[in-house]
């Protein structure tokens, strides 16, 4: 079962890394936010950036909770991809 979840936030992140390279259409991208295990929260540009075998949970989140929680750290309006680092 770890496996699976390991290999389900490899996509995850592998896909969301792509469309933030590829953010030609005018879709609004995903604003990337990590917290790591000594509980700052921060910003993440480069997805490959984070190493698979630190992240305890993936949330995405779209809709007003994205945006009352997370417009700190940038555009919201395309949902937030909310990582906890172990």
């Amino acid at each position: 079962m770890k496996n699976l979840f390991l290999i389900l936030v490899s996509v995850l992140i592998c896909g969301v890394a792509a469309a933030q390279q590829n953010g030609s259409n005018d879709e609004a991208q995903p604003l990337v936010v990590v917290k790591d295990a000594e509980g700052k929260t921060y910003k993440v540009d480069d997805m490959k950036s984070i190493d698979n075998n630190a992240i305890e949970a993936v949330t995405v989140i779209k809709n007003e909770t994205a945006r009352a929680e997370f417009a700190q750290y940038g555009d919201t309006s395309g949902g937030v991809i909310y990582i906890k680092l172990k």
